[in-house]
């Protein structure tokens, strides 16, 4: 399948797209190049309606990974927020629709909730409740993808992540704590089954490396999906949970 990944040299493009890229055609699309330079790239900024028009030829499927700085405090990260998880969602679904893509996976985040982990979170039906820019910006960015979905037919998938990191960086994170955070290659997997399974609509799904549910329940990703987590710890022993 050819993909559009929008914002794929970021820090998760350049987890997933080394699996991506054994799968599909990555097309990636954000101001700066992407790690791997074998990967098509094409050099424009999200809001630029032209530019992302043109990188939708011939796509088949959407991958939207960019988010907005991280610098500063809420007023000064307030215009990069709301212009990365909102204005650019919508222009990258529209144009999407336009140019009759199969269908769209976007990269929410568990940070949508103030505190993901605690007893109450179990699973998608749990309203969000951020009280922070990113989370809430990026939840508005999940209402947008459901009303292009119910008003122009374009299939899309939240995936709301936790900390993704490289598999290496997950089996050291696991000898300090059971694991929140997901593998590259889970999370990767995550959007490739997301690409490639028949959907309608807009669906939420959670993903994270919580292989034993006890802070999520992942049971939609693997009913709608097929996915679970399948990265497990290397060596023992490591520190309680």
């Amino acid at each position: 399948m050819k993909i559009l990944v929008i914002g794929g040299s970021g820090h998760v493009g350049g987890l997933i797209n080394p699996y991506l890229k054994a799968h599909h055609q990555v097309r990636v699309l954000d101001v700066k190049p992407p790690a791997d330079p074998a990967l098509e790239f094409v050099q424009g900024s999200l809001l630029d309606l032209d530019k992302v028009r043109a990188a939708m030829a011939g796509v088949e499927g959407l991958v939207y990974l960019a988010m907005g700085t991280t610098q500063g405090d809420d007023m000064q990260r307030a215009p990069s927020a709301y212009d990365v998880n909102v204005k650019g969602v919508h222009l990258a679904l529209a144009c999407a629709a336009d140019a009759k893509v199969r269908g769209a996976v976007y990269a929410s985040t568990l940070s949508v909730y103030d505190n993901w982990a605690k007893p109450k979170v179990q699973n998608e039906d749990t309203p969000p409740d951020a009280s922070h820019l990113y989370g809430f910006t990026k939840r508005l960015g999940e209402e947008v993808c459901a009303w292009i979905a119910r008003t122009r037919g374009l299939p899309v998938f939240a995936l709301r992540l936790c900390s993704p990191v490289s598999d290496a960086d997950w089996q050291k994170s696991y000898q300090a704590a059971y694991p929140g955070a997901t593998s590259a290659r889970d999370v990767a997997q995550a959007f490739h089954l997301a690409l490639v399974t028949e959907h309608q609509g807009f669906t939420v799904l959670h993903i994270t490396g919580d292989y034993e549910n006890r802070m999520t329940d992942l049971s939609r990703a693997k009913t709608v999906l097929g996915w679970e987590p399948l990265t497990r710890p290397s060596a023992a022993p490591r520190a309680s949970a």
